[in-house]
């Protein structure tokens, strides 16, 4: 998280907070009916280990792992948390049933289970979240419990289904069992040297048509799968495709995985990117961009022509930059637009539709009571913070709210996203401030 930087309320002298980064509270979902339900589509299939390492990176996403369980934690209903090791490290997660099932896990006893379920960062957690959130309100989990217990516990996974392993195959021995296949796909075809003809990259997608569905030989260095944003997203067609890269001149490979006679890649992990690929495969080319459907992985030792270094140019950043871009809007906040009876102790979170330019809320927000007069400020403190991550703002009155008035969040034009798009206004917003855009209303509760 970048320091904190001083910024005045639009109708306040002193200073609030803006924080460019992530906060500490986990931002809701606007789309969270929609989103979380307690069945994801995709899960993700990762290691206890890259979820205990990387836990903001996997922070809300659904998941599939497997690991060994560990401990209880916590008495009562905290009965049904449990730790889930990594086999083959020291890492742990925290894991429990929700709150809707009055069975303890039934698997207590299975040792080794494969579960899917919602991740979320245990640091990116606070009370707030717990009550808020769609899926973690139903689940038994107390952020306090990071005080006592040691730092290897950095995630807590929401479980929404599990299965015993047992008796069936280990999870090392299957990882060793595909990675054997892998690296036997990658040398299944053997190819006599000078039987396939040696082009450079610049020469095979400068003018492809002489070698489409012809066996030739490419070497590249391994790029993973467009970690370095070498190439459009878009244009991957399969989840194991990766890309090798000399100089500025970038290719996807298909058809098999990164691996051969002595080798396997990780195409996630910029560790394994370091190396250089020998290519045997035939191009083939789809809505204009070149492909190479590979047959046979081999390892190769640098190129001596220093030129062929790889040249990284991130293509996702200038395509996002000339991409078309959907309006600016608000689409969520808590409390509710109207709400009533809302705490005295509130907060305010308000998320956007697009990535926001965080300098822009300087001076654009406020908090004020519809009865006080223009020119009074009832939150000197206002705190204003940005998440980039979740797109979300958060305002802290820093002080309690009158009971029974009416409240109002005001949004100002000067309000941008990361495009320079200004929000939309309101029909009634001017009738705040000729530069109000959007308006939020609440009525706070009695004491």
């Amino acid at each position: 998280m970048a320091n904190p930087v001083p910024v005045v309320s639009r109708r306040s002298s002193s200073l609030a907070a803006l924080t460019f980064g992530a906060v500490a509270a986990s931002p809701f979902a606007v789309t969270a009916a929609a989103q979380y339900g307690y069945f994801p589509d995709q899960p993700e299939a990762v290691e206890v280990a890259d979820l205990a390492r990387r836990p903001s990176f996997y922070h809300e996403k659904a998941v599939l792992t497997r690991g060994r369980l560990g401990f209880s934690v916590g008495m009562g209903l905290n009965q049904r948390v449990m730790a889930l090791e990594d086999p083959e490290s020291i890492d742990e997660i925290l894991m429990a049933q929700p709150y809707m099932s009055s069975n303890d896990l039934a698997f207590m006893g299975a040792g080794e289970v494969e579960v899917e379920g919602w991740f979320f960062a245990t640091r990116m957690v606070d009370e707030f979240t717990l009550r808020s959130h769609p899926i973690l309100r139903n689940y038994p989990y107390d952020p306090s419990w990071g005080d006592s217990m040691d730092m290897r516990r950095e995630g807590f996974l929401a479980i929404v289904a599990v299965t015993p392993i047992g008796d069936t195959e280990s999870v090392v021995s299957e990882r060793e069992r595909e990675a054997a296949a892998e690296m036997a796909a990658g040398d299944a075809i053997k190819i006599e040297a000078g039987s396939a003809a040696a082009l450079t990259l610049d020469q095979l997608i400068a003018d492809p048509e002489p070698w489409l569905s012809q066996r030739v030989e490419v070497i590249g260095k391994f790029r993973g799968n467009n970690l370095f944003g070498d190439l459009s997203i878009k244009d991957k067609k399969t989840p194991r495709d990766f890309v090798i890269k000399t100089a500025d001149d970038a290719i996807w490979v298909t058809g098999m995985r990164p691996a051969g006679n002595g080798f396997r890649f990780d195409p996630t992990r910029r560790r394994d990117t370091g190396k250089w690929l020998r290519v045997y495969g035939r191009p083939w080319t789809s809505d204009g961009m070149v492909y190479l459907r590979a047959e046979r992985l081999e390892l190769t030792d640098r190129p001596d022509d220093d030129s062929l270094e790889p040249v990284d140019i991130r293509v996702a950043e200038k395509e996002a930059r000339e991409a078309d871009v959907s309006p600016l809007r608000v689409v969520f906040s808590l409390p509710l637009d109207g709400e009533r009876e809302i705490p005295l102790d509130s907060e305010f979170r308000v998320q956007f539709s697009n990535r926001m330019a965080a300098e822009s809320f300087h001076a654009a927000v406020d908090l004020l009571y519809g009865d006080e007069p223009y020119e009074d400020n009832p939150f000197p403190e206002l705190e204003v913070t940005y998440d980039d991550g979740s797109r979300s703002l958060l305002v802290i009155p820093n002080g309690s709210l009158d009971p029974e008035r009416e409240l109002h969040l005001i949004l100002y034009r000067e309000i941008e996203d990361e495009h320079g798009q200004h929000l939309e206004p309101q029909p009634l917003a001017a009738e705040w401030d000729d530069d109000a855009v959007w308006v939020l209303s609440f009525r706070t509760a009695s004491q």
